[in-house]
């Protein structure tokens, strides 16, 4: 038997345009014809990565529907951790910069 394969990672979000926004301005290609909207929005997203990969988003309205079992986590505002690796410090530090300017103009005031 063979060893399974990685191939595949999906994220339900609570956010479906800002989760989008945030990937893409991180440097995920995630195309508009990937995305699965219906009249209330965006439910599913994708993204192939160059080494095989495939990162997935659904929105928790769409995880419900296809896991009659699945819970929004309490508490937290996320059970997961994606590393995207790039070429240098510099590049770190760019992607940094980068994604801290869209949070502050994204970011709603309390």
């Amino acid at each position: 038997m063979s060893s399974p394969i990685f191939d595949q990672l999906n994220l339900v979000v609570r956010d479906m345009e800002a989760t989008h926004g945030f990937y893409r301005a991180a440097g995920l290609n995630i195309p508009e014809e990937s995305v699965w909207r219906t009249a209330s929005g965006a439910h599913h997203a994708q993204a192939k990565m160059l080494n095989g990969v495939d990162i997935e988003f659904d929105s928790a309205k769409l995880a419900k529907a296809y896991n009659k079992g699945w819970r929004e986590p309490r508490k937290t505002l996320s059970r997961c951790v994606l590393s995207l690796r790039v070429d240098s410090r510099d590049a770190v530090d760019r992607s940094c910069e980068k994604l801290a300017d869209l949070a502050h103009q994204t970011r709603t005031p309390n």
